[in-house]
């Protein structure tokens, strides 16, 4: 009875896995893949510290000149080159006008990682509010990192000198989003 009920155990794991692999294999060979991929600066050339004098103020928001910084970046993939060179330009929004501290920056950044053999450029958007830096950049590959894609991620707490990282290399363009046509209604 005790070696039937093993023969059957065994039987039906077979089973299952022998019709996970054939799901597996079914399954369409065009469909994207990608790898998870995170990041973390360890260097910058101070770049930040670049004049912020406003160049034009509209109501409570600063347009502030357009600055660069270059990064080093400790990547979990090679494929990511550690030289990140970045161009922001950034606005400043004043909530509270009687107030220093009631503020908030939205910013729009070029981005460019390069190393010998290929580069990855894009752009991307964030904002920068009490609690730190968020932003999404979606970067395409160059040369030798040509037909890949990147989503990233940049994140910061607002008091780490450190820029983290998280996101997604795919192995082919940016998989395809859905456009909505209309809003949701209530």
């Amino acid at each position: 009875m005790r070696m039937l009920r093993l023969s059957l155990v065994g039987t039906v794991t077979l089973t299952l896995l022998g019709g996970w692999s054939a799901v597996v294999t079914a399954q369409d060979p065009d469909a994207a893949t990608w790898t998870h991929v995170t990041g973390s600066t360890v260097e910058d050339d101070g770049g930040w510290a670049a004049d912020m004098t406003p160049e034009r103020w509209e109501g409570s928001v600063q347009f502030l000149p357009t600055f660069s910084q270059t990064f080093t970046v400790e990547w979990s993939d090679p494929r990511l080159p550690a030289t990140m060179l970045l161009q922001r330009a950034p606005v400043m929004h004043h909530g509270d006008m009687t107030s220093d501290e009631d503020f908030m920056f939205a910013f729009a950044d070029s981005v460019r990682l390069e190393d010998a053999v290929g580069a990855w450029a894009g752009s991307g958007r964030g904002v920068i509010g009490s609690d730190g830096n968020l932003a999404l950049y979606e970067l395409t590959g160059e040369r030798e990192y040509e037909g890949l894609s990147a989503l990233l991620e940049l994140h910061d707490d607002g008091v780490s000198p450190t820029w983290g990282f998280d996101g997604l290399i795919f192995e082919s363009a940016l998989p395809s989003v859905p456009v909505l046509e209309d809003t949701p209604a209530e």
